[in-house]
């Protein structure tokens, strides 16, 4: 089954102004969808994927929660939660206020992938399997892209991270989603 819930720019994280999405992710919606339907309730079965700013959120809390998903994908994901701090991404300064509070404060320890990353490394700590691709002429994402390549290197993780032509929309994802299915699904 696909769920595919709208995080409303949110960046999936619990708000301080505003809804509690990072929760709803990974407690409410795999309950809910479980309870609702016949599918499996097993970690090994349930992923965490998402474009652009849900790319963001999908590894936030695929990491944040490597005992609820199996799998945490990122296309072309905006995942420099700083950049989106610093109001470096199409944010409003309303929206960064009702994420961060104000003054705003980024938690890097569950906010900042690339800092979780290293502390994961650190602690030997158990992280999902981790997929990102990105478009080489995503001028928002790639620059972003190549920061979790270098983490992942830097801290010896394990991560399928790929790239090809491709801009910041659906054709990128469009082509890359068999290739994303056969990883989350074992096939290739």
């Amino acid at each position: 089954a696909i769920v595919m819930p709208s995080g409303y720019n949110s960046a999936y994280t619990d708000m301080v102004y505003g809804m509690e999405h990072s929760k709803f992710l990974t407690e409410e919606l795999p309950e809910f969808v479980e309870r609702m339907f016949p599918v499996s309730s097993e970690k090994k079965d349930r992923f965490i994927a998402g474009f652009s700013m849900g790319g963001y959120g999908a590894m936030m809390n695929g990491i944040n929660h490597p005992e609820i998903y199996d799998a945490a994908v990122s296309f072309s994901g905006t995942l420099n939660a700083e950049a989106r701090l610093l109001g470096q991404t199409n944010s409003s300064p309303s929206l960064t206020k009702a994420i961060y509070g104000e003054p705003p404060v980024l938690y890097k320890e569950t906010q900042d992938i690339f800092v979780m990353l290293e502390n994961a490394a650190k602690e030997k700590k158990q992280l999902p399997r981790l997929f990102a691709c990105c478009g080489t002429e995503d001028e928002r994402a790639y620059p972003r892209y190549l920061m979790l390549k270098e983490c992942c290197d830097k801290n010896s993780i394990p991560a399928v991270l790929e790239e090809g032509p491709g801009e910041h929309d659906f054709f990128f994802c469009n082509r890359w989603l068999p290739r994303v299915l056969e990883w989350l699904l074992k096939i290739a």
